[in-house]
């Protein structure tokens, strides 16, 4: 504790003396509308600061199970081991908004190689490593640089899930292989040949999101669909914390719920509950 307030404090935090901490911890995606709800929480209530930091879906769960966070940040849904131990240990999982997997491209290839949709099978086959340059799928003659992320992350499993119906399954060797979503958006950017996959909230800002074609379907990411769950990548975003979790850590909780925290969320490019 005297660690992490002498951070707090050389990070320009005022902390007050007696003031109570929450520690976040998991997803990224989740981390992005967050980290500015703890800052707006702590402008309302000073004598709480919230700390957030991130390390993936699953880190989230474990560092709540374990104790070394109050709330986990997810982006996927629990499997049926995670959610046994959900129940076992008394936590709870409150879902906070909607977001989707969108399916990217470098801009280039975009707006100038023609590469504005894929089949869901191509895009399986260029992460099984079947296809391995852009002529094939009537692009340019590039090879193709293949971006993928650590498989405990949220993202990669919702991604691997539907397009490789594996959620577990391994990277293909020569493919990059990425942590947080800002290492997935800055490759995305400094490269003309690049496939990755990104947080429906996190694509603008010269990343396009493709159609994904499915069984005759061409599916867009927008709002809608991600909130009635028509577009096959969209997905819920939860917080979990101990059902006997101090009064503070639960009213902080329901901020994230409220009107005022789920315009943070929309603000941070993502889906409101309603």
């Amino acid at each position: 504790m005297r660690r992490l307030m002498l951070f707090l404090l050389l990070a320009g935090f005022v902390v007050p003396a007696q003031a109570e901490i929450v520690e976040v911890a998991g997803s990224t995606t989740v981390r992005a509308m967050m980290e500015p709800a703890a800052d707006a929480w702590h402008q309302l209530h000073p004598d709480v600061v919230v700390t957030v930091r991130g390390g993936g879906s699953s880190a989230g769960f474990s560092s709540v199970l374990d104790g070394r966070a109050q709330i986990g940040m997810m982006s996927r849904e629990l499997e049926p081991e995670e959610l046994s131990l959900l129940q076992q240990a008394g936590m709870v999982q409150v879902r906070i908004g909607f977001d989707a997997v969108a399916v990217v491209v470098s801009e280039p290839l975009y707006l100038r190689g023609g590469i504005a949709a894929l089949k869901k099978e191509e895009i399986a086959a260029i992460y099984r490593g079947d296809i391995r340059n852009w002529l094939q799928l009537d692009g340019p003659d590039r090879p193709i640089l293949v971006i993928d992320k650590e498989k405990e992350r949220g993202t990669r499993q919702v991604f691997a899930g539907y397009i490789l119906d594996s959620t577990h399954g391994d990277s293909l060797p020569e493919a990059v292989v990425v942590g947080p979503n800002h290492d997935m958006k800055t490759l995305l950017q400094a490269s003309d040949q690049a496939i990755g996959f990104l947080p429906f909230g996190e694509t603008g800002d010269h990343l396009h999101a493709l159609r994904v074609i499915d069984g005759g379907h061409h599916y867009v990411a927008d709002t809608g669909s991600v909130r009635d769950g028509s577009y096959p990548l969209s997905r819920s975003l939860y917080v979990l914390h101990k059902k006997d979790a101090p009064a503070y850590v639960q009213e902080f909780v329901e901020f994230l719920c409220s009107p005022h925290g789920q315009a943070i969320l929309r603000n941070s490019g993502y889906v409101p509950l309603q």
